[in-house]
């Protein structure tokens, strides 16, 4: 292969800028735009294949998440709503610090810390 010829292949955008292979969903990376899991190649009996088409296809449709930055703790918190004390998850929530305590053998007195007393 010409020298100049393999300068142009190393030039062209790769698939894999625009994707992060994630550990977490096996063969299946993630776009970095949207941060859609996208689905590419097929497997069969025998061998597996896979091709970057579907990428590629993924990126031309590709629409950015609308919000690119993390809210702050305050934005987070000013748009919560209070759980009730008796619901499933208000509950689920008390047991799981009841049993961090237990387990990390940590002081009751944490569950008067600045920090959970504004709940």
């Amino acid at each position: 292969m010409a020298t100049a010829e393999k300068r142009k292949r190393s030039e062209e955008p790769s698939i894999w800028d625009h994707f992060i292979k994630n550990p977490l969903y096996g063969s299946k990376p993630t776009c970095r735009k949207c941060r859609q899991v996208v689905s590419y190649g097929h497997s069969t009996s025998k061998a597996k294949s896979c091709g970057n088409g579907p990428l590629w296809i993924h990126l031309k449709q590709c629409r950015p998440s609308s919000s690119t930055t993390q809210p702050t703790l305050q934005q987070t918190f000013t748009h919560s709503i209070p759980l009730q004390k008796d619901c499933t998850k208000a509950q689920a929530i008390t047991r799981a610090i009841g049993t961090m305590v237990a387990v990390d053998l940590r002081p009751y007195s944490i569950i008067e810390n600045e920090a959970l007393e504004s709940f």
